[in-house]
């Protein structure tokens, strides 16, 4: 009985500190980005349309990519499923979804939101650039940072992580 209660206990105090917990933690990778994106532009090398990536603080890969002809901060997650936009800088690259564009039901770290599905004209890192990418946006102040996921990176080549470094091939 005891030990059911002290799992009793331990849930509930998962899901009264959980969100706040995580909040706390996209409050600390957003400002990684921001303390290293003039630090990592993305480096071209080699013969072919390849970019590398240093791990920043937290071993986190942030760049600046141009998405829709505008530059954005971008961090690579290939846990997210599309490039996801926070709707503060969707609407800086243009795009105004309007609430009955928030359709699709997405589970992130801080549970089930609804993004708006858009298609991005080009989403270029270096020399590697993808026409016709797959994105959502974010509703307002459910994101502070663009994530760089699946629907940019399965579409490469390769992407490869060793020793600190991202690096991807077109």
């Amino acid at each position: 009985m005891l030990r059911y209660l002290l799992l009793l206990a331990i849930a509930v105090a998962a899901a009264v500190e959980g969100p706040g917990l995580m909040q706390s933690l996209m409050q600390e990778r957003s400002s990684e980005v921001a303390a290293i994106r003039a630090e990592t532009p993305p480096e071209t090398y080699g013969g072919g349309r390849r970019v590398m990536l240093e791990a920043g603080p937290g071993g986190h890969y942030a760049t600046r990519a141009r998405i829709n002809n505008r530059w954005v901060d971008v961090m690579v997650d290939t846990g997210a499923t599309t490039v996801a936009i926070p709707y503060e800088e969707a609407v800086r690259l243009g795009m105004r979804p309007g609430n009955s564009d928030f359709t699709l039901e997405t589970r992130t770290a801080n549970g089930i939101r609804y993004s708006a599905p858009v298609r991005l004209d080009e989403v270029r890192i270096g020399d590697i650039i993808l026409h016709d990418v797959d994105g959502l946006v974010s509703p307002r102040g459910a994101l502070s940072v663009t994530l760089l996921g699946m629907s940019f990176l399965g579409r490469l080549g390769g992407v490869e992580m060793r020793d600190g470094r991202l690096v991807m091939t077109q």
